[in-house]
């Protein structure tokens, strides 16, 4: 399965251009079949991922998930996946 790991939209990353539904159309028209939406220091929830699914209009077999680009004060930018809470900018990852 080919899965893009790393997208930040401009819903939430000052650093994107890109709105989600647009991110997640381009992927899937590349032919790859997931996407982990990671923007910084934010973590979408389950019925924001639903939301979006039913806006860009694509199938439950092409993956959505969420992950996270943190600045954590130990470790410095880190990609998380498979949290349940966003991790707020500046924390010691080593305390979570």
């Amino acid at each position: 399965m080919l899965i893009e790991m790393h997208a930040h939209t401009s819903e939430h990353s000052g650093c994107s251009h890109a709105a989600a539904v647009d991110l997640v159309k381009r992927v899937r028209d590349k032919g790859i079949q997931g996407i982990v939406i990671t923007d910084h220091n934010y973590r979408w929830n389950q019925e924001e991922l639903d939301s979006l699914r039913g806006d860009a209009g694509v199938q439950q077999i092409f993956r959505i998930m969420t992950g996270e680009e943190v600045e954590t004060s130990d470790f410095g930018h880190l990609l998380v996946y498979g949290v349940e809470d966003t991790i707020g900018p500046g924390e010691r990852l080593a305390e979570k």
